[in-house]
C-alpha cells in the first residue's frame, strides 16, 4: 500500500530530472494531459517548466509541435493560450539599425 506510490513518485521524479529534453517534452505533456491525470501534475509542472525555460529550442525543433497539431490534440490550445507567458526572443528590427541623431 505504501510501495506503489513512492515508486510511482521515484518514476514521475526520474522522468522529470532526466528523460525531459527539447524533443520529448511535448510527446510527453500531451500524454500525460489527455486525458488529464491528477497523479501526474508534478510532472506535468515539470513540463510546464521546461517548456517555459526552453520555448526557443522546442520552436526550433518543431517537428513535435507540428505532429500536435496535425492531430488537433487540446494541448496545443494549451500552448498557444500559455504562448504569452513564455519567453520569446524575438530581435526587433530596429535593434539592427544604428541610432539616428
Amino acid at each position: 500500500r505504501f510501495l506503489l506510490p513512492r515508486l510511482a513518485r521515484l518514476c514521475e521524479v526520474f522522468l522529470s530530472d532526466f528523460i525531459l529534453r527539447t524533443s520529448t517534452v511535448l510527446p510527453l505533456l500531451a500524454s500525460i494531459t489527455a486525458p488529464r491525470r491528477q497523479s501526474l501534475v508534478n510532472l506535468e509542472a515539470a513540463c510546464w517548466d521546461y517548456l517555459e525555460n526552453h520555448w526557443k529550442e522546442v520552436v526550433q525543433n518543431g517537428s513535435s509541435l507540428q505532429e500536435l497539431v496535425e492531430q488537433k490534440h487540446p494541448l496545443v490550445v494549451e500552448l498557444l493560450q500559455a504562448s504569452r507567458g513564455i519567453k520569446k526572443h524575438v530581435r526587433r528590427v530596429e535593434d539592427d539599425t544604428p541610432p539616428t541623431v
